[in-house]
């Protein structure tokens, strides 16, 4: 009485693409501070969505704060390790 398709399985190219999304998830946080990576990967823990509060009362800082962090965060990886500078023009 068992519908078969309802049953979840995991099949092997499924296993693969997991690892091969850590791996890249892995490689990826190393281009983040260690309170970013630390909060980032915690986020990534939850087994349910997490909002902005939660994370703070987590953390012990406000939601403005983990705001900055993330939103610093997401700079960090869409640039790697290269430093965001805005170019300051001169008065002459």
């Amino acid at each position: 009485g068992v519908d078969p398709e309802k049953i979840n399985y995991t099949s092997r190219d499924e296993i693969i693409q997991q690892e091969l999304d850590q791996h890249v998830i892995d490689a990826t946080l190393t281009s983040l501070t260690t309170r970013q990576r630390q909060v980032v990967q915690w986020i990534l823990n939850q087994p349910s969505p997490v909002n902005i509060n939660l994370v703070g009362e987590h953390f012990g800082i406000s939601a403005r704060g983990v705001r900055r962090l993330i939103s610093d965060a997401i700079t960090r990886i869409e640039n790697g390790h290269r430093n965001v500078c805005q170019t300051v023009g001169t008065v002459s």
